[in-house]
């Protein structure tokens, strides 16, 4: 029997390790549960970096996107876009004012992803639903990239 966990525009996770050293792989995982993305791998990695982020889409059909945002946005920022724009009647191109276009990685449904951390700055790693769903935007969580 499975429990039912609660929805939550909050990420329930901020990271499980603080610093990665750049040298070795870097593993991450997302999971999508409806209401709630959560990412758990590193909060701080060294420019140029690559990640292999796993992803599971709990069933559901989620994107997750990883990429780069205007440095300095807050999470609570991001949350707080998140929760006033999207939605079933939205475009569902729409881009985040605080998003840069480069080096944005996406991967529909699940399986795994690998990302390479080209720029430092700050990174935000984020689960779309999908415009047949909700097309709606949940924070998993933020990545500050820096020099190595």
């Amino acid at each position: 029997r499975q429990t039912q966990v609660p929805a939550t525009t909050q990420p329930a996770a901020e990271s499980t390790t603080s610093v990665s050293s750049g040298e070795e792989a870097v593993d991450a995982m997302v999971v999508y549960e409806p209401g709630n993305c959560i990412y758990l791998g590193p909060a701080v990695i060294p420019r140029d970096t690559k990640a292999t982020f796993e992803i599971d889409d709990g069933g559901h059909a989620v994107v997750v996107i990883v990429g780069r945002v205007i440095d300095g946005t807050t999470r609570e920022e991001i949350i707080e876009y998140y929760e006033t724009h999207g939605g079933p009647n939205a475009d569902p191109l729409f881009r985040p004012y605080f998003a840069v276009e480069a080096g944005t990685y996406y991967q529909e449904g699940a399986g795994s992803m690998v990302v390479e951390f080209s720029e430092d700055g700050d990174w935000a790693v984020t689960c779309l639903t999908l415009p047949d769903s909700t097309n709606k935007n949940h924070l998993g969580g933020m990545i500050k990239v820096i020099e190595g």
